[in-house]
């Protein structure tokens, strides 16, 4: 994840992100957003059968991961 082209537009304008938002943003596939989700990384929130992230919380974990956020 260290090469990543990230789209902050989507990360600053929205304070949910489903897995199709995070997914793009972080130009990825679903299937690497599951595994982090699975290895407990990043946690989301479910609500009406649904996972959500939270913007704040997927950018602490990137400058965590230590990709520059702008």
């Amino acid at each position: 994840m260290k090469g990543l082209n990230i789209n902050t537009t989507i990360l600053e304008t929205k304070e949910y992100l489903t897995i199709e938002d995070l997914a793009e943003a972080l130009k990825v596939s679903q299937y690497t957003i599951y595994r982090i989700r699975n290895k407990g990384e990043l946690k989301p929130y479910k609500f009406m059968r649904r996972n959500y992230w939270k913007s704040n919380e997927v950018i602490k974990y990137l400058t965590d991961k230590g990709i520059n956020i702008v």
